[in-house]
């Protein structure tokens, strides 16, 4: 017969809690635990209720952001901005830690268990570079407008065969920028010393061979 194996107890959230803000206060260091312990913590809603294990206090967060930012040992003791570039590269925990910022908060009960309130307003990032804003900023926006809309681009993005960018101009959703923006982009970016010597290249006889044939471009997932 084959022993019954004994299902493991449930991580207490407090020790959750404990664990992702360790990895996040180690910043790039702590970049592999950081999606997983944020993904557990989102999952558990530990962030919006747990029992502190050290003085048997309970804490309540009305929102994921107050949480982020609340000081230890309440909350993790960062910002939204710091979160979003530890999970950058995990598309998926990307969308979900936007759409967890832009919830409505929640409506806690009045009880003796500490409520934290929110970060003074000097503290607030802004609103344009904050996952869960209005459109969040532009990647959050991209990976949440390709899951609803392009699964197929999303998933290629999820395994890291194309970027977030090229999924989206491959969706149509961003119009890939024609020879003439970027010369003037370069131009508008360029000292009086380039443009003088881009002038002086304009009259050479380099400058007045036709254009090279473009070369088809091959996607990451077909390259070997």
């Amino acid at each position: 017969m084959v022993a019954a194996v004994e299902s493991l107890p449930p991580i207490h959230p407090d020790h959750l809690v404990n664990s992702l803000r360790l990895a996040v206060s180690a910043g790039t260091r702590g970049l592999n635990g950081v999606p997983s312990l944020l993904r557990q913590v989102l999952e558990t809603r530990a962030w919006a209720e747990r029992e502190l294990r050290d003085t048997g206090e309970v804490v309540r967060f009305r929102s994921v952001a107050e949480f982020v930012r609340a000081a230890p040992p309440n909350g993790l003791g960062s910002d939204l901005r710091m979160m979003e570039r530890l999970i950058r590269d995990d598309a998926e925990l990307t969308v979900m830690f936007a759409r967890a910022c832009a919830a409505p908060p929640l409506v806690l009960a009045d009880d003796k268990s500490e409520v934290c309130d929110p970060a003074p307003a000097e503290a607030e990032p802004p609103r344009d570079n904050v996952p869960g804003s209005s459109r969040g900023n532009s990647r959050v926006h991209a990976l949440d407008r390709l899951e609803k809309e392009r699964p197929d681009l999303y998933g290629q993005v999820k395994a890291e065969e194309i970027s977030a960018h090229q999924a989206m101009q491959q969706a149509g959703f961003r119009k890939r920028p024609d020879g003439r923006a970027r010369l003037k982009a370069a131009w508008n970016a360029a000292t009086e010393t380039e443009r003088s010597e881009f002038e002086d290249w304009l009259r050479t006889d380099e400058a007045k061979q036709p254009p090279r044939a473009k070369r088809p471009g091959r996607r990451r997932s077909e390259a070997a």
